[in-house]
């Protein structure tokens, strides 16, 4: 697929995404808002699969120019060392957002934040997302080592055991998407604990054991 077929699949998805949501019912925000009478995430709504043509689109299209870029030996070393702990930076990265979010609130600084979608607010979108790339980066770095897998000389367990971690965490996490980890009363603290006990219970993870020396 060529940059002119890149641009029309976004030129599609742009076009879709603009009609679904300034003449369909659907939200300007992709992920589920409170206040927002229907989620496009949650089920996902037809406006992601735009979405995903736009963003899609966009870099196909630029194809050929970041392939030259990533010529480039010091880029190249750049791209390769986020790439080394990417699943760190996608798992942590709405965490530190919503971390910062609150921390915001917390200290009052309700008047740092511009009002939605106002030229301002656009204006500081750069510099929010640089706050949270360099706050993302320091959790990389304290959490990125757990991507190193190393090598575990226990025997294997019987199926039923990671059959049944896996059933904890699943519902564990399920739990969490569907009504959330706070509610009307509080804290549902045990919800959180379900995978973790379930990998602890049954022997998916355990304490290393060192060998005892003479």
């Amino acid at each position: 697929m060529g940059s002119a077929d890149g641009c029309s699949l976004a030129g599609i998805g742009l076009v879709g995404l603009l009609l679904l949501v300034l003449v369909g019912p659907y939200p300007v925000s992709m992920i589920t808002a409170g206040g927002d009478a229907i989620s496009n995430s949650s089920p996902t709504r037809v406006t992601m699969a735009f979405l995903g043509m736009l963003q899609a689109g966009l870099v196909l299209s630029l194809e050929k120019p970041l392939e030259a870029s990533l010529r480039r030996p010091r880029l190249w070393f750049v791209t390769v060392l986020v790439n080394q702990r990417i699943m760190t930076w996608f798992l942590w990265h709405l965490t530190v957002m919503v971390g910062l979010a609150h921390l915001l609130l917390a200290l009052d600084a309700r008047v740092v934040p511009p009002e939605p979608l106002t030229g301002l607010w656009w204006a500081t979108r750069p510099l929010w997302a640089l706050v949270s790339l360099a706050l993302t980066g320091l959790v990389v770095l304290a959490m990125g080592r757990f991507e190193e897998a190393r090598a575990d000389d226990r025997p294997a367990p019987p199926v039923w055991k990671p059959v049944s971690a896996a059933v904890c965490i699943i519902a564990g996490l399920a739990v969490m998407a569907s009504v959330g980890v706070v509610g009307e009363s509080g804290v549902t603290w045990w919800w959180p604990l379900v995978p973790v006990v379930g990998l602890w219970g049954f022997g998916v993870l355990g304490l290393r054991r060192t060998p005892n020396r003479a």
